[in-house]
């Protein structure tokens, strides 16, 4: 089990942080395991308190695709992340909370959709309750909006910025290659908040786009207590996007505090077709609210451009055993 080796090299790396996820992390293995391509699944014990990893042990006591590693003192969600992507071998990752479960066949849709030059694939996903029953989701329906008015399928860094495309991390396929080139995730304190995921999507677009796809690839839990509940998560949002803005290096500043003004003003344009045949005067206070967001962002990304920047450059990992 510890080896992690069948002889065939991994085409895809799914890493698990696991912690306060005793209930649930046999079944998001089990369902990683189930899946028909070559893969290898990275659990990462994170210091966790409970009997998680035990459970894990003893219903997979001789699986060679499985590997378990423990952090010696918790490390945070990104933290522990980092520590899987160190260790994986494959060319793609995708980065699975171990609440959540793949739908069958879902690798297999994500490694086909992807291809040359994008760095990732957003697969779509289904919202389920502790029963495995579909939930009702404002998530799902913002996006199948968004997709409605935007049918695009290559997102760059101009449209990433519209949150509502972003499937949860489980449902993601991030190359390998880039996810290396951007540092990993970020692990520091003054990080941003509980957009770990979008923080990450916005360093990697910056070396290329993502294709977007229409399968569900996920089973997203729905749970008391879970990171992203709860209106708190919502009010961060903006001063999330202004802290991704103020925490790139400096040269790709403008061009990051560019793509969250053009997806702001992207929304603009619909809002005001809507006032205009009558949408009515909250059409209109939003259309207003997202135009003065749009200015907002490109003048924050070109103000922050010649501050002293948190950062010169991307985090830098070492592989495990690398000098």
């Amino acid at each position: 089990m510890d080896e992690g080796s069948t002889g065939r090299s991994p085409e895809v790396s799914v890493i698990i942080p696991a912690y306060g996820v005793a209930e649930w992390i046999v079944g998001s293995v089990a369902s990683v395991l189930a899946q028909s391509v070559s893969l290898e699944v990275i659990v990462v014990d994170d210091a966790s308190p409970d009997e998680g990893i035990a459970k894990l042990k003893a219903a997979f006591p001789d699986e060679p695709r499985l590997r378990i590693v423990t952090n010696q003192r918790t490390k945070g969600v990104c933290g522990a992340r980092n520590t899987g992507l160190e260790l994986a071998a494959a060319p793609w990752l995708v980065f699975l909370d171990g609440d959540d479960q793949l739908l069958p066949e879902g690798l297999d849709a994500l490694l086909r959709a992807a291809s040359d030059g994008v760095v990732g694939v957003f697969g779509s996903f289904r919202h389920v309750d502790g029963s495995g029953r579909d939930v009702a989701s404002s998530w799902l329906e913002d996006r199948a909006d968004v997709q409605r008015r935007f049918p695009h399928r290559l997102l760059d860094l101009a449209l990433l910025p519209r949150r509502t495309f972003n499937p949860p991390p489980g449902a993601m396929l991030f190359s390998a290659e880039a996810m290396w080139g951007v540092g990993g995730w970020d692990e520091s304190a003054s990080g941003v908040g509980r957009s770990e995921d979008f923080e990450v999507v916005m360093r990697m677009a910056t070396r290329g786009p993502f294709v977007m796809m229409d399968t569900p690839v996920l089973a997203y839990l729905q749970r008391p207590g879970s990171r992203s509940t709860g209106e708190r998560n919502n009010r961060r949002r903006l001063l999330t996007r202004l802290a991704i803005v103020r925490r790139t290096p400096r040269s790709s500043r403008p061009a990051v505090g560019r793509a969250q003004g053009q997806a702001y003003l992207r929304l603009v344009v619909p809002r005001v077709r809507s006032v205009i045949s009558g949408g009515g005067a909250r059409s209109g206070l939003v259309g207003l609210l997202d135009l003065l967001l749009a200015g907002a962002f490109v003048i924050w990304g070109m103000a922050c451009w010649p501050l002293p920047a948190w950062r010169q450059s991307w985090p830098t990992l070492r592989r495990r055993g690398q000098q």
